[in-house]
């Protein structure tokens, strides 16, 4: 969980997070007051709700510090492999014991093949997963279209919000209203409904700046 600070020398706050297994702290030119405290508390929980998510993205919040070109290297190597239910690493870190082994005999006796052989089980088990979540994806899209139909009038803009939520699982009322074309208000009270109806959940428990989760959806990808 990350925090607001304020550093002792000059009392001007400081976001405190962990991002990639790294401890990031960003400084600001705000002074330690309640109001300001307030206001990057928000930031805050919103930064932690994206990088929940696999949505954050570094240099949007900090263009001009030295971890945003750090990470975006990280991230575009991860690109060249990375996809949205293979993931091999997973399967490293559960088999980490094995997958050192495999490196330590391909170092010491450039034993290729017992490395192939315990690439290809990686590769073999997370496709197996792949397509379990796969399937479970479209029960859960066959469930959640049934309670849409009970929206009435309200149906179309939902249907139009899921699309939405399949491709980033977390929205803002003021996204949503831009996304679906109507009023704050109308899209709070379409979100609240799916919140009641245990499609959404709320992430940050705040009464204002609230962000909306298919928490269902995500955790298809974290069994």
């Amino acid at each position: 969980m990350g925090s607001v600070n304020a550093r002792p020398e000059n009392g001007k706050l400081f976001f405190d997070f962990r991002y990639q297994g790294k401890r990031c702290r960003e400084q600001t030119t705000l002074d330690d007051t309640p109001a300001n405290r307030k206001k990057m508390k928000q930031v805050l929980g919103r930064i932690e709700a994206e990088i929940t998510l696999g949505q954050f993205d570094y240099a949007s919040y900090f263009p001009s510090s030295l971890r945003a070109t750090e990470f975006e290297k990280q991230q575009k190597r991860q690109a060249t492999v990375g996809s949205t239910s293979l993931y091999l690493s997973d399967f490293f870190e559960r088999n980490r014991g094995s997958y050192y082994d495999a490196l330590t005999r391909v170092r010491e006796s450039n034993d290729l093949s017992h490395w192939v052989k315990f690439f290809l089980s990686a590769v073999i088990e997370t496709a197996g997963s792949g397509k379990e979540t796969f399937r479970a994806i479209l029960a859960l899209r066959q469930e959640v279209d049934g309670i849409i139909l009970g929206y009435g009038k309200r149906a179309k803009n939902a249907q139009l919000l899921l699309k939405h939520l399949y491709r980033r699982p977390a929205i803002m009322a003021n996204d949503a209203a831009s996304l679906l074309g109507v009023s704050h208000q109308a899209a709070s009270a379409l979100l609240k409904k799916m919140l009641d109806d245990g499609l959404l959940v709320e992430f940050t428990g705040y009464k204002r700046n609230r962000v909306f989760v298919f928490e269902r959806y995500l955790a298809l990808f974290n069994h």
